[in-house]
């Protein structure tokens, strides 16, 4: 499908508090009766919750995209992720946030970051 299609790799250096947002299509495509949830959504609300824990993230997105969409079928699939990189003593602030909306085509996920805070 994709054999003389070439991607670039973009490296991340995570750091002890630092957190990647992964989302689906799914979600920045989600709609209500007017219109798509939309990346520009997503980014306003992870800019938002930055300083909350991975779950918390995941949860307000979840929750705003239901609001959004109210209760309106979703045809795609809806997947987020906030690993986040611990030190192995005690409590790291968090200290950067990226965000990376995944695209798979048939085994390839292409993916591009955006750094959030510090």
């Amino acid at each position: 499908m994709f054999l003389e299609t070439e991607f670039s790799a973009t490296p991340v250096q995570l750091e002890a508090g630092d957190t990647l947002f992964l989302y689906t299509d799914g979600l920045s495509e989600a709609s209500n009766e007017s219109s798509e949830y939309g990346v520009d959504r997503v980014m306003t609300l992870v800019h938002q919750h930055a300083a909350r824990q991975p779950a918390e993230l995941i949860d307000a997105c979840l929750d705003d995209v239901r609001a959004f969409t109210n209760g309106a079928p979703n045809f795609d699939d809806m997947t987020v992720l906030a690993p986040s990189a611990l030190r192995l003593s005690g409590f790291v602030p968090r200290c950067r946030l990226w965000v990376v909306m995944v695209n798979c085509w048939g085994d390839v996920a292409v993916g591009v970051p955006s750094k959030i805070g510090r």
